[in-house]
């Protein structure tokens, strides 16, 4: 088959989870499913956040992060600027996969999309989500949605094929509820949200159905809701038995999730059955569900609080012509799914995309097409019109379901609080997404405003992640002590910030108590606590205990692929290099968008002598960050010494500083070398100086230190250095091979004789009365001040993005005039030799070498 013949059939189960799947599958519990496995490929897909399904959906259904498509959340402020309403297919701002594959003539059909209201215009038959919804007690006169099918002539044909709740007899809910007849009037609210997933998952089976037996088809895709809410409303009741759940409830409810799973089965099975063999199937699922141990106990209080039942991975499962059988493929992100079928389809991939294609599931993968952008193509996508008329009784009706549902708080009766409340939590939504895709200084400022206005504690402390994440722990601190002080959240989340907060601020026995009580707090309850925990043990060099925390980590959440990647980091560390391969070759099974995991694959592969397999990590990892220097120069390395590719070692150098983030002017040097006295200079000549003034002046540096705190915090954080953009900052010489390869640095690096250092800094010590007597010359001690000068200037030569003018302190001193047109040209700025004299104060120049005095 022709990929331009192909007929494609795309199933969505929200909610649906390989941990639930594979031991029904092992029971014989899903045979159809088992067959779809069996002859295709399979994986996990990697959600995104926040985990919210119509935010989730859409990036399914364009390839592209929230932030792009417009879609926020459950419900959203209407453009009247005074009511809210059901978020709706009007609120993407982009062309959906069947708006794309309508414009290339394919016969498109679409069913309850989440949000898919009003029906789109496409190339074939779109029945929106607010199709199947139930909104009176009995099947009589129930009215259709307006504009939920198109084309508007075959309404009435769709309409009766729905199944009211009320239809449902006893005999259709006995699977799921063996005690069904025993049950009483207490049991009846989850008897009903049953009967009403059970009718409305019915009503759009058999939509789908007869729209691939009925119509001409080239794509069809169905969203199925029923395994996600059946999840939210009856997991907690789903073996094994968890201690807070009553007996009496648990014996009534836990035959629920596993019936609904069959029941999808059974639907996926006649789908299959009209579709043919030679029909491809994809199934996939938008997240998964906690159905083990790390099923939480408690909902936090904030709005969609339920999505905390969600698990990171979704499902993908795929057969058909062309398509791997029994295979698996790795690393699948919900972004991935439009991009694979554009692939399917031969048509190119957009560029404004933020997923790829999974080449890998293909038995011979073309080499994917792409386009700048979908967006710009002309023609008759069926976008849906701005022209719609929104029913405000049902569309209220429709957020009392979805606050029935618990997806969003019940709408205050006061609309313009309503409206205030719903817009906030779709800009939390917005500021989440830009937290997930890498752009926290967007999601800071929106952040902040929504802190300003009212303090919830949801979003007191994603404000604090974020200032954590950018280095500015004193923001964070505050913040997480208002939540500690409030009891918001469990105090060992709020501990395990404190302890970073507290190692970035070099207060390490501090850290590490702190970090062996939070230790005695955690059970298995807390997924991705005892990554945390490890990481701040590694922070503090104590590598057992964060091997011993990561191991508990994976112990209690195997597919954590930052636990993976963080032991094979300790590994890699240790030089167990295939213990480390296979940590980062797991990681990337499991998200194969981390960047990092390849650049330490790369790095491990390299230890291995695995040169070619080596280049192609780094490569992967560069395409995932181009910004990741570190990278690029290993790479380079590879191609230059390894692999005998001198052209595109060249290609790749000549690519460092269009990947650099800024300029920063940097006087090293050793300590007592001179660098105050070159920050003194260059203030005087206009440079804008980086220093906090915290280390005053005194009898060692009468005219001041211009030194910075954070910058000891180099090797732990260099968030900072944006800051320092444009500026100059003093970093002495140990530290000085901790910069990091994303900016370009001028370095003006201080010389002075070995000897004259280690006698300034014994004076130092003395004025300080660190010493009460003058030491004893330690050979160790000047050959270490030697070595690091040497280390350090042997780094600032061969690094990729250093300029570096060294500088003699004697020189300068004794000879300013050298330096004006020296600096003046290194600096691009103009220094004058009479602001070079008024600074420099030879008086200070105290501990001379024999040599030094002879040259003056």
């Amino acid at each position: 088959m022709r990929k331009l013949d192909r007929k494609l059939l795309v199933i969505g189960w929200d909610g649906a989870d390989w941990k639930m799947i594979n031991p029904l599958i092992d029971q014989g519990l899903m045979p159809n499913l088992e067959k779809l496995v069996n002859a295709g490929t399979i994986g996990n897909l990697a959600t995104l956040d926040p985990p919210f399904s119509p935010m989730l959906w859409t990036s399914m259904a364009t390839g592209k992060r929230p932030y792009t498509h417009g879609v926020m959340g459950f419900n959203e402020p209407d453009a009247d600027g005074v009511n809210i309403r059901p978020v709706l297919s009007l609120s993407r701002k982009c062309k959906a996969i069947w708006n794309i594959l309508t414009q290339e003539k394919k016969k498109t059909h679409t069913v309850a999309w989440w949000p898919s209201h009003p029906a789109e215009p496409i190339n074939g038959v779109a029945i929106s989500n607010f199709y199947q919804r139930a909104m009176k007690n009995t099947a009589k006169h129930w009215p259709i949605a307006p504009q939920s099918v198109h084309p508007k002539q075959m309404e009435e044909h769709y309409a009766k094929l729905r199944i009211h709740p009320s239809e449902l007899t006893g005999a259709h809910l006995f699977p799921f509820l063996p005690m069904l007849d025993k049950l009483g009037p207490s049991h009846m609210k989850e008897v009903q949200q049953l009967r009403h997933l059970l009718a409305e998952n019915s009503s759009l089976h058999a939509a789908f159905t007869n729209i691939i037996r009925t119509q001409e088809w080239d794509f069809a895709t169905v969203y199925f809701d029923g395994i996600d809410r059946c999840c939210h409303e009856f997991m907690k009741y789903h073996p094994p038995k968890r201690d807070h759940i009553p007996q009496d409830k648990f014996d009534i409810y836990k035959d629920i999730v596993k019936g609904m799973y069959q029941y999808h089965d059974m639907m996926l099975g006649r789908v299959m059955d009209i579709a043919g063999d030679d029909a491809t199937i994809m199934l996939i699922s938008d997240h998964g569900f906690q159905s083990d141990h790390l099923r939480p106990k408690n909902i936090p209080i904030e709005p969609a609080g339920i999505a905390y039942e969600h698990s990171q991975y979704g499902i993908i499962a795929i057969k058909g012509p062309g398509i791997k059988k029994d295979s698996l493929v790795q690393g699948a992100s919900i972004l991935d799914i439009t991009p694979t079928i554009l692939q399917l389809f031969d048509l190119p991939i957009g560029q404004d995309m933020d997923g790829n294609p999974l080449l890998s599931i293909f038995e011979n993968p073309d080499i994917p097409k792409s386009i700048e952008t979908w967006e710009t193509v002309e023609g008759e996508s069926g976008m849906p019109s701005s022209q719609y008329q929104e029913d405000p009784n049902f569309a209220e009706k429709m957020l009392d379901q979805l606050a029935d549902l618990g997806y969003i708080d019940k709408p205050d009766k006061d609309k313009t609080i309503a409206f205030k409340s719903t817009k906030n939590f779709c800009d939390s939504n917005l500021a989440r997404a830009y937290m997930d895709g890498g752009k926290i200084p967007e999601a800071i400022e929106i952040f902040v405003r929504l802190y300003q206005e009212h303090q919830k504690p949801w979003i007191s402390y994603r404000l604090a992640v974020c200032y954590q994440m950018i280095g500015q722990h004193q923001k964070c601190r505050a913040l997480i002590q208002q939540l500690q002080d409030g009891g918001f959240y469990d105090n060992p989340i709020m501990e395990t910030i404190e302890a970073s907060l507290l190692m970035s601020e070099g207060k390490f026995l501090e850290a590490s108590k702190l970090l062996e009580n939070i230790e005695t707090k955690v059970d298995h309850t807390y997924g991705g606590l005892y990554l945390k925990i490890a990481r701040c043990y590694a922070m503090i060099k104590q590598p057992v205990k964060a091997q011993k925390a990561i191991e508990k980590e994976l112990a209690n959440n195997y597919d954590n692929p930052y636990a993976h990647q963080f032991l094979g980091i300790i590994h890699l560390n240790h030089n167990r290099f295939k213990e480390a391969y296979e940590c980062f070759m797991e990681a990337i099974s499991l998200e194969y968008g981390m960047s990092e995991a390849h650049y330490y694959l790369g790095k491990t592969l390299i230890a291995l002598g695995e040169y070619q397999a080596a280049s192609n990590a780094l490569e992967v990892s560069l395409s995932i960050n181009p910004q990741n220097n570190h990278a690029r120069l290993i790479l380079q390395r590879v191609y230059q010494t390894h692999l005998d590719k001198a052209e595109k070692a060249d290609q790749i150098f000549q690519d460092f500083n269009s990947y650099c983030s800024g300029e920063i002017t940097i006087v090293s040097g050793m300590p007592r070398s001179g660098t105050s006295l070159m920050m003194q200079l260059l203030e005087a000549t206009g440079v804008d100086i980086f220093s906090d003034g915290e280390r005053v002046s005194d009898d060692n540096n009468p005219k001041g230190y211009y030194e910075h705190e954070v910058v000891k915090k180099i090797n732990h954080n260099p968030h900072w250095l944006k800051s320092c953009n444009g500026k100059a900052v003093k970093i002495v010489a140990p530290l000085i091979t901790s910069l990091p390869y994303n900016y370009r640095y001028k370095v003006i690096f201080m010389e002075r004789d070995p000897m004259e250092i280690y006698k300034s800094q014994e004076q130092m010590l003395l004025r300080l009365g660190k010493t009460n007597k003058k030491q004893i010359f330690s050979q160790g001690i000047f050959q270490q001040i030697e070595q690091t000068i040497k280390s350090s200037k042997a780094w600032l030569d061969n690094h990729p993005c250093v300029d570096v003018l060294y500088v003699s302190y004697n020189d300068l001193i004794e000879r300013p005039q050298d330096y004006a047109d020296k600096l003046t040209r290194f600096l691009d700025k103009q220094i004058d030799l009479s602001i070079i004299q008024k600074t420099i104060d030879p008086t200070l120049y105290r501990e001379r070498s024999v040599s030094a005095m002879e040259s003056s």
